[in-house]
């Protein structure tokens, strides 16, 4: 034994190996990285736990004994995606587990071509003028996972009703599939990004209906198939201003006549990292005529030449293509009313930029070209049986998050079997989502 003390090295028991005070320096060096990272993480957890309860972790992401940190890591993940989902925005909307109440507001100022000198009628507003398009609330109630309560209410000079949509949504029924009970958008109604509609969408799509929409899904394959009350005959104005009309699908409240109708939809969509997406559906409408839409066909000049039965019909298919940050959509309607056929299809093409400016996000050009046709020939004194065709050319800009700047300028073109009509529309709109 005192032999083999001679053998250590100098220093004796009081120095360690450099190597193995390396080893040490390394191990204190990642104990206090350690340490940091899990102060970050709780700093995280806490601060978004107070408003949103903690997920366990089994119920996100399988719990595991030998990486405690990225579980913690992952539940933190998951508070801060329900963060950034139910706290978006410029302003903070009320959103609870079971309720969200939130909105927009559009302001705008708008101005239309003066037409005075025509049979049909003149531009009811033809100066500019400054407006509150709408205020609108939107409430969402879930009462489980799988049954929501949608609705949207507005207020201003161009809201319709006060009551826009009201429906009930059932989802992850078998088959891939859900209903949607109440009153609610036509599934064939795209989004068309502008504050104008296209000539197609005025004429068919622009009011809600009353009914059940049933939505299947069969990748690459959805459809829908939708019985509702029927929207009634009627005209609607192509833009702000209320004149020279076209005929148009009315909603009307109380309207329980014969007016039912049953729709359906087969669509085909495919995505490509490569091609981008593309989404083509195919959709038919059938019913009847009600007593009140004989009554108001037959007060068009000419119709009795063409009347051809009491049905309903409407036949389209929409195009829709995105690839990267363009998108190209194409939509065509032919309807037949009791022999009274119109024909619709519109093209649009945007292109979205991203400068990612502190006050603009992003600003998304587009231009759209659509036409309406009849099979009557024009009557000057009646714009309802014009053949139309329109130019709309916007500009679409987000300036901070949900604060959306949009001017756009409407070209519209008659065939009224007389003279020209001026009518063309300017529209500067401010747009702030909460």
């Amino acid at each position: 034994m005192v032999l083999c003390l001679f053998w250590l090295p100098v220093g004796g028991f009081a120095e360690v190996d450099p190597s193995t005070q390396q080893r040490i320096d390394r191990l204190e060096n990642e104990n206090r990285e350690l340490r940091t990272l899990v102060e970050e993480l709780q700093r995280r957890l806490e601060a978004v736990e107070n408003r949103f309860p903690s997920p366990k972790i089994s119920e996100e992401y399988p719990a595991s004994a030998t990486q405690p940190l990225e579980d913690l890591d992952q539940r933190v993940k998951v508070l801060e995606d329900q963060e950034e989902k139910h706290e978006k925005g410029w302003m903070r909307s009320l959103r609870r587990k079971w309720f969200e109440l939130g909105g927009e507001i559009q302001l705008e100022y708008r101005d239309t071509e003066r037409e005075r000198d025509s049979r049909a009628g003149v531009t009811d507003h033809p100066y500019g003028q400054f407006q509150i398009d709408h205020v609108r609330l939107s409430p969402r109630v879930r009462f489980t996972d799988d049954i929501i309560l949608e609705a949207d209410f507005d207020a201003g000079q161009q809201a319709t009703s006060d009551l826009q949509e009201a429906y009930l949504l059932w989802q992850n029924l078998p088959l891939d599939s859900g209903l949607t009970i109440g009153q609610q958008k036509k599934f064939y109604r795209p989004s068309r990004k502008t504050e104008s509609y296209p000539l197609a969408g005025t004429a068919f799509w622009h009011d809600r209906d009353l009914g059940i929409d049933w939505k299947a899904e069969y990748q690459p394959f959805h459809s829908h198939l939708a019985f509702m009350n029927g929207l009634r005959m009627d005209d609607d104005e192509i833009g702000e201003d209320e004149s020279f009309p076209i005929l148009a699908d009315d909603f009307e409240y109380g309207d329980f006549n014969q007016n039912k109708e049953i729709s359906a939809g087969l669509g085909w969509k495919e995505k490509s990292k490569q091609w981008g997406e593309i989404d083509l559906m195919f959709f038919g409408v059938w019913g009847e005529l009600s007593n009140d839409d004989e009554v108001f066909l037959l007060g068009l000049p000419r119709y009795r030449l063409i009347q051809d039965g009491d049905t309903r019909e409407r036949y389209g298919a929409n195009l829709d293509y995105q690839w990267n940050e363009a998108n190209l959509f194409f939509q065509y309607i032919n309807s037949d009313d009791g022999g009274l056929e119109r024909d619709a299809w519109y093209l649009q093409t945007s292109y979205r930029f991203k400068p990612e400016l502190k006050y603009l996000l992003s600003i998304e050009p587009l231009v759209r070209y659509g036409e309406l046709n009849l099979n009557l020939d024009p009557v000057p004194t009646n714009s309802r049986m014009w053949d139309r065709q329109q130019w709309t050319v916007a500009f679409i800009m987000e300036l901070i998050k949900d604060v959306f700047l949009r001017t756009e300028y409407t070209v519209n073109d008659e065939e009224t079997g007389a003279d020209d009509i001026r009518n063309d529309e300017a529209l500067i709109q401010l747009e702030l989502r909460f």
